[in-house]
């Protein structure tokens, strides 16, 4: 974590060994030059990392959390959920699979030299991606995946409200052929621009719509890999007994 806060300007062996002496800590952050809130951050990292130590310690031992462990381990849901990491990952580029668990294009990439897709019970989003420049992790939420098909009603049903608006529709249908700028969706449906704002924030609260800002100007275009798997949701849902 200290390597990372001073972008690796010390290696792991000497941020062990600054993290044992706060004051040896603070001088050396110091000459750096960096403003004093982050200097205070940085050097409260000892205080951080036990703080931390301890709320393991504390869920360890938690009746509620481990039984909920004990519920991943009966039901085998997290060797379900790492078996799909891994036939999603067999013949296809881990990248290229992230983001259709996600259901969006990511725009921050790099040319990682390490994925790692991990099943975690306790998340919140349902999904998260970390990265660095050579490392990528996909955290995947167990429960909320593992829902069964009327606990996932709304999750199928919410989306498909937002495009039952005709408006919406045609935005659709225009991102999807090429990226647009707000203004020129407003003079294309020959709309008030506030307007579309309006309809382009409801399809972004569900994911429909990519955001991409160049400059000061937000290009929106469809997000056909999220909308494409909530068809798919409602053809499973009607299919499923």
């Amino acid at each position: 974590m200290l390597v990372i806060f001073l972008e690796h300007e010390i290696d792991e062996i000497e941020a062990e060994k600054l993290l044992k002496s706060k004051s040896e800590l603070e001088a050396h952050v110091n000459q750096y030059g960096y403003d004093d809130s982050l200097v205070d951050i940085i050097t409260s990292l000892p205080e951080v990392i036990d703080l931390f130590c301890e709320t393991l310690l504390a869920l360890d031992g938690h009746e509620s959390f481990n039984s909920k462990l004990d519920e991943l381990i009966q039901n085998s849901s997290y060797d379900s959920l790492l078996s799909i990491f891994k036939e999603g990952t067999e013949y296809r580029h881990p990248l290229s699979f992230a983001q259709e668990l996600m259901g969006k294009p990511f725009w921050n990439i790099a040319d990682y030299v390490n994925y790692e897709f991990i099943p975690v019970y306790y998340i919140s989003p349902f999904s998260m991606r970390l990265m660095d420049d050579q490392t990528m992790i996909y955290l995947q939420g167990i429960e909320k995946w593992n829902r069964n098909p009327e606990e996932q009603l709304d999750s199928i049903l919410d989306p498909l409200k937002s495009i039952s608006d005709a408006t919406r529709l045609r935005i659709l249908k225009m991102l999807y052929m090429h990226p647009m700028y707000g203004k020129e969706i407003s003079d294309a449906l020959n709309l008030t621009t506030p307007t579309v704002s309006h309809h382009l924030d409801i399809l972004n609260q569900y994911g429909l719509v990519n955001v991409e800002k160049v400059k000061q100007t937000k290009y929106f275009s469809t997000n056909y890999t999220r909308l494409s798997r909530k068809l798919d949701e409602v053809t499973k849902y009607i299919k499923e007994k």
